[in-house]
């Protein structure tokens, strides 16, 4: 509602290249030089920052995500298996592992086997977690479900997750 008075925008750079920009805007006065100069300084040491951060963010996605599908990897997996491990083992809580096969899979399937990796992860809670390991094969880890609750879940989830992305030319079947 208040009239603008001053807008600065600082390009937040590492190495020569952007990685972001920082705006910045008053309504009661300009920006005094001194605050123009401190400004420019703190965008040096905030691009380096942010920078850092989309490495990091990247190494994780290198180590924890399956490139082909998207979804979790082994190791993520059994990362996680092993703090579901812990968690039943201090608070009695139980949990879930299936394994699933997409049968049927070759080079030509892999676009099928992508769209249903993409479907089981959209079909699961934020808690549990779907990886891949390779050829159409996956890992669920279903968090506080026992056992009998857990086959009609990863049923009606795995069956739904395939019927939404088979064509009806694919001799699909699910393991």
């Amino acid at each position: 509602d208040a009239a603008l008075r001053a807008f600065l925008a600082f390009p937040l750079a590492h190495n020569g290249v952007v990685a972001g920009v920082v705006a910045l805007t008053r309504t009661d006065r300009t920006f005094s030089e001194g605050e123009f100069e401190r400004l420019g300084r703190l965008a040096a040491p905030l691009g380096d920052t942010l920078a850092k951060l989309r490495r990091e963010m990247r190494l994780r996605q290198l180590i924890y995500l399956d490139e082909e599908t998207g979804a979790s990897n082994h190791h993520h997996f059994l990362a996680r298996l092993e703090e579901e491990l812990q968690r039943a083992r201090q608070h009695a809580t139980e949990f879930a592992v299936a394994l699933l096969e997409v049968a049927g899979v070759d080079h030509a399937a892999g676009d099928v086997v992508q769209s249903f990796s993409r479907q089981l992860q959209e079909a699961m809670r934020s808690c549990d977690l779907v990886a891949s390991f390779g050829q159409g094969r996956f890992g669920l880890l279903l968090a506080g479900v026992n056992r009998d609750r857990a086959d009609v879940i990863v049923d009606r989830i795995a069956r739904s997750a395939l019927r939404e992305v088979v064509p009806a030319s694919h001799s699909l079947r699910l393991r």
